[in-house]
């Protein structure tokens, strides 16, 4: 009887695992599918539409983005802290730096080819991926 109590719960652990392992997959795959489609929608809107200001495109952005979080917090879909003073000293160079990656990465959208774009932005990956092992091993 015991050894049937043993076989129950090993089944479920491994449904779980199983479980985890696929809902990784699935937000692997849809976070490269948004990825791609935000560049192709952001290539479209800058070239055949002609939009004139990549910055106020990636404020838009932006912003529909905040808004999206706040509405997700309300719905307790996702967590994250209140805004506090706190929370900004602690990662305070990182909004500048998010913000110039923003504007160069819709000023190349708008500049380069898309299959230049994302082989450069691949590329960019790859050799970030490279450093990080070099210094891993420094």
């Amino acid at each position: 009887m015991a050894a049937e109590g043993c076989s129950s719960v090993s089944g479920t652990m491994r449904y779980f695992q199983t479980s985890t392992v696929c809902l990784r997959i699935l937000s692997a795959v849809f976070y490269g599918t948004a990825s791609f489609m935000i560049v192709v929608v952001n290539k479209t809107v800058l070239t055949s539409y002609g939009f004139p200001s990549a910055q106020f495109l990636g404020l838009g952005q932006m912003f529909a983005t905040i808004v999206v979080l706040i509405i997700g917090k309300q719905l307790r879909y996702v967590q994250f802290p209140d805004y506090s003073h706190d929370v900004i000293k602690k990662v305070w160079p990182l909004p500048l730096l998010y913000l110039g990656n923003l504007v160069c990465g819709l000023g190349g959208t708008k500049e380069l080819s898309l299959p230049m774009f994302t082989v450069l932005r691949r590329f960019s990956i790859l050799m970030t991926m490279i450093a990080e092992i070099g210094r891993a091993h420094v």
